[in-house]
């Protein structure tokens, strides 16, 4: 029986992660009971370790519970230990550990449902999808997340209706076909004459493309409920897509004296919120700031009042209106609350007009302050430019220098620092002197990516790029193609670009192939213009929407979660990578992906 619950175990409860295999539980996990734990390090970092421990994190379904750590002996060519499963424990996740090493399976971490009766208990793999979801230190695992959670629903059904948010939302976002289809298959057979879940069906049915369902559900929302959700929801739409601000202002009062803002019950109802900010934004845009103090009026939350501001500040900065800008920052910044990492956004806006201004002493201690509170990219640059200009280059080269040292400089902040370093005249030339302050290149994090590395055949496939020209991906075969699936939209995927082109510049042997998805409107037009205006020396091609779908032809093709999404293909046009996201972290992506290319040319 002890065998077939690990072969259960491993194929089960944590389905694709073969080396899984190097945890293994003797027999099914149960509360208040005892079971051996066996550890494998062979071909992880963790092999040839003397001493080898275990951190053991329990969890119910909406929190960790405990942690505690275990000391393993050596079994052979295993290390083991026993442990005890804590009460209203519903699952285990080993994390084993060398000093400061750790073996989390490639991010994908080694996870154990606690049982009963011979089953999973209810929302083990329930917690499982969230701990994938990016909710923790593990990778975050677009497709693990549903697998864990149709998992859920295969063992507990009874929680479906709990999960049915969450899990509708999933089947709706993957890209596999069939999940669309189960998605459409349970909308079909849900009942029901609940107004938000009826909203909510009529929405889905819009994004998979039933034209005739979605249709036939708002004639029924806007005439059973008429001052209900659906409807609210479509006056809120008609009141942000007007242009002209008299129409505007008369779609405002209409759907004000319709839907008055319901009593607050703790925050702000945040539509209302968007709504007020839309509303200024078009009163200051149209020249009327006497009618935008009325709708920062109704502004209820400081952090929302502070938005409004700093993003009034910039819009009079892109206008060159440099003393209006400096007026409404300062609005902002005399409400922010300084106790927070969060919302310093009026402090870089009047730090940014007061550069302009060429008043640097005023400048500097606002984007100091903002730098030290919130360490982004955006307040690293903006201090860096007013101490450069203020002659206080050395302090700004040794701010970069930290930052490299610490792995959180940008390209843009290198690019700064090379030419600071310039300057000063060394002998040393400039690319040396940046890899003595570069964090020693870790062995974990290549032995990770190469544990990873997939196989997946996939067929060939056209788009057109913005000259029009047709670009088959078969053409790049005998080259290590990296696709970077973005949107003018996506601000994540804009703010990777300055790494990307690092790493293309350092890799012209690859092919670089930057896919533009799910644009609305003239899509070819908007990424010309991108093109135009951000000068990124990449070539688009542009995604072609599926005729009767919601969906994108590469992005299907690929099966891309979402953006911002890489999929790096081998020499023969394998799929040998993928990688989603960008937290917003140069040095990370720059080093993964030469990481990822080091791997395939080896």
């Amino acid at each position: 029986m002890k065998r077939l619950f690990l072969a259960i175990c491993c194929s089960i409860a944590l389905l694709h992660t073969a080396a899984q295999t190097r945890v293994q539980l003797e027999a099914p996990p149960e509360a208040g009971h005892s079971v051996k734990m066996t550890y494998a390090p062979a071909g992880a970092l963790l092999a040839g370790e003397q001493q080898l421990k275990a951190v053991l994190a329990w969890f119910d379904k909406d929190r960790q519970l405990s942690e505690e750590t275990v000391m393993l002996q050596r079994d052979g060519q295993q290390w083991s230990a026993a442990i005890t499963v804590p009460e209203r424990a519903v699952l285990l996740q080993v994390t084993p550990a060398a000093g400061k090493e750790t073996d989390d399976n490639n991010g994908k971490g080694y996870m154990f449902p606690v049982y009963a009766n011979g089953k999973p208990l209810p929302f083990a793999y329930y917690r499982m999808s969230v701990l994938v979801s990016g909710a923790s230190s593990l990778k975050k695992d677009p497709a693990g997340e549903l697998m864990y959670l149709k998992k859920e629903i295969a063992v507990n059904p009874v929680a479906e209706p709990q999960l049915r948010g969450v899990y509708f939302n999933m089947l709706a976002n993957s890209p596999e076909p069939e999940d669309k289809a189960l998605l459409l298959h349970k909308l079909l057979a849900w009942k029901t004459d609940n107004e938000a879940e009826l909203t909510l069906n009529q929405r889905y049915f819009l994004f998979l493309g039933e034209k005739h369902a979605a249709d036939s559900l708002a004639t029924l929302l806007r005439h059973r409920f008429p001052t209900g959700i659906f409807v609210r929801e479509e006056y809120i739409l008609a009141v942000n897509q007007e242009k002209d601000f008299g129409r505007k202002t008369a779609l405002f009062n209409q759907f004000i004296k319709q839907f008055p803002e319901p009593a607050a019950k703790g925050k702000p109802d945040y539509q209302y919120t968007r709504l007020y900010q839309e509303m200024g934004t078009a009163a200051i845009e149209s020249g009327n700031e006497t009618a935008a103090e009325k709708y920062i009026a109704q502004l209820q939350q400081r952090n929302d009042k502070v938005a409004f501001f700093a993003r009034t500040a910039r819009y009079y900065l892109s206008q060159q209106q440099l003393q209006a800008a400096v007026k409404w920052a300062e609005r902002g910044v005399q409400i922010t609350d300084t106790s927070s990492v969060y919302g310093w956004d009026a402090y870089l806006a009047l730090a940014s007009a007061r550069l302009e201004q060429q008043q640097y002493d005023k400048g500097l201690p606002l984007a100091a302050t903002a730098y030290a509170h919130t360490k982004n990219k955006e307040a690293a640059i903006l201090y860096v430019k007013l101490l450069v200009a203020a002659g206080k280059p050395a302090v700004a080269q040794a701010l970069i220098e930290n930052a490299v040292q610490h792995g959180e400089a940008s390209v843009e902040m290198k690019a700064q620092l090379k030419e600071l370093y310039e300057k000063t005249g060394n002998i040393l030339p400039y690319q040396q002197y940046l890899a003595g302050l570069m964090p020693p290149a870790g062995n974990k994090e290549k032995q990770s990516l190469k544990e990873s590395m997939l196989k997946e055949s996939v067929g060939d496939i056209s788009l057109l790029d913005t000259g029009g020209q047709t670009v088959q991906l078969s053409d790049f075969k005998g080259k290590i193609i990296v696709l970077d699936f973005w949107a003018t939209w996506c601000k994540p995927c804009i703010q990777s670009f300055p790494a990307m082109q690092q790493v293309m510049q350092q890799h012209p042997e690859v092919v670089f192939l930057f896919i533009a998805t799910f644009e609305t409107g003239d899509a070819l037009q908007k990424v010309k213009q991108f093109s135009h205006e951000k000068q990124f020396p990449f070539r688009y091609l542009i995604d072609e929407p599926l005729k009767g779908e919601t969906n994108f032809k590469a992005f299907t093709h690929f099966r891309v979660p979402s953006v911002p999404y890489k999929v790096v293909l081998d020499k023969k046009g394998n799929i040998r990578f993928r990688s989603g996201g960008f937290a917003g972290n140069d040095d990370a992506l720059i080093t993964e992906l030469n990481t990822m290319i080091g791997l395939l040319e080896e």
